[in-house]
């Protein structure tokens, strides 16, 4: 490989070590907790999404999830379980930043 190539490769990867942490920091997380209305018991095993995209997190026993990576900008996002009514609710995440979103669900029949 000739020393032009060499430092045009070299170039490149670079770049690319340089444009991913400026990819992560257009990113945020989401967090929050679902709960049942009413007793205000968490709830765990909720599937809490953002819409027509890969984002998404499954509740823990606590009610609680975490969504990593979520582009910046308004993003519709979805609390969905067999037995209670689903969700949605609108959430606006910043780069670098963690959006918090509370979820109350109520029974379905």
């Amino acid at each position: 490989m000739s020393s032009k190539r060499r430092r045009g490769a070299l170039l490149l990867a670079a770049l690319g070590v340089i444009a991913t942490p400026l990819r992560a920091q257009e990113a945020g997380t989401i967090t929050g907790t679902v709960r049942e209305s009413g007793s205000a018991r968490p709830i765990a095993s909720v599937q809490v999404f953002i819409p027509e995209t890969s984002f998404g997190s499954i509740t823990n026993e606590n009610g609680e999830f975490r969504i990593l990576g979520v582009p910046a900008g308004p993003h519709a996002l979805r609390a969905r379980m067999i037995g209670f009514a689903q969700l949605d609710r609108r959430v606006t995440v910043s780069p670098g930043q963690t959006a918090t979103v509370d979820f109350a669900l109520e029974r379905s029949a």
